[in-house]
């Protein structure tokens, strides 16, 4: 943190969480406030790689820990946008590869998460390479993301716990406020953060 603090902060942010917390919608709302920022996202990346392999994202995950060139392919997209201003970016890990990016966390607990998922799938047409099952169905497979991605992440960076607050200059809890006001929070802090008046 004292490292971010005596440069000139950058016009980057990163969006992370759990599935299901809200990122693909919070980044969608910060783009429109931020019309000029560009927009990316790690698991658009995996799931592009997902959809030429014929699998789901579960399975890009699953088949990521004995295939090191998917997160190789992945972390060159995100290590790309280093010297990039002006941007928004959903990642994980994305305040590992950005560290002058405003890093923030969106938490949810994993049964309205999941929820959620079932809902939005049953509201409109789902990503591409992925497939949404029951409630609990769901919920279980939040469980062996987080677990799949964890244990990768550990082994590749030596990222104990990639959920870890401290790795945030920000921290949401999503499941008791709306979207809007996720972003509205987002926005004072970053403008903040760039040294602006909210």
């Amino acid at each position: 943190m004292d490292q971010k603090e005596t440069k000139t902060p950058k016009r980057q942010i990163t969006i992370a969480g759990k599935n299901g917390a809200g990122k693909s919608t919070v980044n969608k709302l910060l783009c429109e406030a931020f019309p000029d920022y560009d927009s990316y996202s790690a698991g658009d990346f995996f799931r592009s790689i997902g959809v030429e392999k014929g699998l789901t994202l579960e399975q890009v995950g699953a088949e990521a820990k004995e295939d090191l060139t998917i997160d190789e392919m992945v972390d060159a997209k995100t290590r790309s946008l280093r010297d990039q201003e002006g941007f928004i970016l959903d990642s994980r890990i994305g305040f590992y590869f950005l560290p002058d990016a405003f890093t923030v966390f969106l938490d949810c607990p994993e049964d309205i998460a999941a929820a959620r998922i079932v809902k939005n799938a049953h509201q409109e047409k789902g990503r591409a390479g992925q497939t949404v099952g029951t409630l609990e169905e769901e919920i279980e497979k939040i469980q062996v993301r987080h677990r799949v991605d964890s244990e990768r992440y550990r082994e590749l960076y030596g990222i104990e716990n990639n959920f870890d607050h401290k790795h945030f200059d920000l921290v949401i809890d999503t499941s008791v406020i709306t979207p809007e006001e996720v972003r509205d929070q987002i926005i004072e802090a970053y403008e903040k953060h760039l040294g602006k008046k909210s």
